[in-house]
């Protein structure tokens, strides 16, 4: 039982908003409590790079970059305000990478 835990926190976009800034505070503190941790981005749309700085010091990776290109990108489902085509073919192409 001498393994290393590994924990990924996971959020949909990263937006300035307060559940994202959670989730980065939650990475951070896990790191101070010597956690292996890292923070998955479900999808690039609406990364700004002048929040950037929230991200210093922790781990992350957008989960769409590793998608093939034509997965890439998103689009809005017209029935409803938060569904896309990447909250769709996620639960898909995410074991498969």
């Amino acid at each position: 039982m001498n393994r290393r835990l590994k924990i990924a926190v996971m959020v949909d976009q990263l937006l300035p908003g307060g559940v994202q800034k959670a989730a980065i505070e939650e990475v951070k503190n896990l790191q101070k409590l010597g956690f292996e941790t890292s923070l998955i981005i479900l999808m690039r749309k609406g990364f700004e790079k002048k929040i950037n700085y929230l991200l210093s010091g922790i781990k992350y990776e957008f989960l769409s970059d590793r998608y093939p290109k034509i997965f890439q990108k998103s689009f809005k489902l017209p029935i409803f305000k938060f569904l896309s085509t990447l909250h769709l073919a996620g639960p898909i192409l995410a074991p498969l990478r």
